[in-house]
């Protein structure tokens, strides 16, 4: 059973941000604490009970976990159409001043961002100078690449009817520049959220020298080792000075898949990495 607080916060704009609180039972070291940036649209919904999971391990092995839902998103207040990249980042400023609250002073802060939410952290990271370890699940990183692939859920849908709205993928990214949201799938996304999303790159933030980075991957393969372009990547963040480790484990596609899934292998190697001694000398 998954042991968090619910509860709401108020923004600066007077809505309310729902957040989700892992916090150690008493007596139980702190080792740090951890704020969940979590992913976007269907794959938010769908990696839900892995995400809940994974927090409750953590908390269970020392770790203040803060997990919000964004703007738009979840019980949060507002549409998903009204959500704006900017809110999100400040979403996260939000939540972390929450997070220290919450813990010990000096305690080492984690960003723990999966698919889609690596590029959101990352971006936060940058733009407010912040000092931090790492923890990627299944990273995206390139935002482009996350746009393309929502905007190719429009065309597909376009292409089912008789009358089409768009040609293409350029004529969306048109719209956009425009100022015309997009709708697909079910979600509105506005031109303030689609453009920085696309221009989002999961890229070392300057300081990110002695932080750590623990990489996770779900491996289809049974060698369970990181593709090329996850390795060349990799060589970015150590070329930038932060000391990797990696985990690469079979199971299942949690945030793809419509039925609910776990993966203990990605939970557990995660835990082996954030716990070894050396992730907090």
């Amino acid at each position: 059973m998954d042991a968090a607080t619910a509860f709401f916060l108020e923004s600066r704009d007077g809505s309310l941000r729902y957040l989700n609180l892992f916090k150690p039972a008493p007596g139980v070291p702190g080792r740090g604490l951890v704020l969940l940036v979590p992913p976007w649209l269907e794959e938010l919904n769908r990696s839900r009970r892995m995400l809940a999971v994974g927090s409750d391990a953590l908390r269970q092995a020392g770790f203040t976990v803060l997990w919000p839902d964004l703007f738009g998103c979840g019980d949060s207040a507002g549409d998903h159409g009204e959500a704006r990249w900017d809110t999100w980042l400040s979403d996260l400023d939000l939540a972390l001043e929450r997070l220290r609250q919450e813990g010990e002073p000096d305690s080492p802060l984690w960003l723990w961002g999966l698919r889609s939410g690596a590029l959101l952290a990352s971006d936060f990271a940058r733009r407010r100078e912040l000092a931090c370890h790492w923890l990627l699940w299944q990273p995206q990183v390139s935002g482009e690449q996350v746009l393309q692939q929502f905007l190719r859920l429009r065309l597909a849908a376009d292409m089912s009817r008789s009358t089409r709205s768009f040609t293409d993928t350029a004529a969306m990214r048109r719209a956009l520049q425009s100022g015309q949201a997009i709708h697909a799938a079910g979600y509105t996304v506005h031109p303030q959220l689609a453009l920085p999303l696309a221009a989002a790159q999961l890229l070392p933030p300057r300081g990110v020298a002695g932080a750590r980075l623990v990489w996770c991957e779900m491996a289809s393969a049974a060698t369970q080792t990181l593709g090329p372009a996850s390795r060349q990547h990799l060589e970015t963040w150590r070329a930038a000075g932060c000391q990797l480790s990696t985990v690469c484990t079979q199971g299942p596609q949690f945030w793809a898949s419509p039925e609910v899934t776990v993966g203990r292998g990605l939970i557990d190697g995660t835990l082996r990495s954030l716990c070894a001694e050396e992730a907090f000398a």
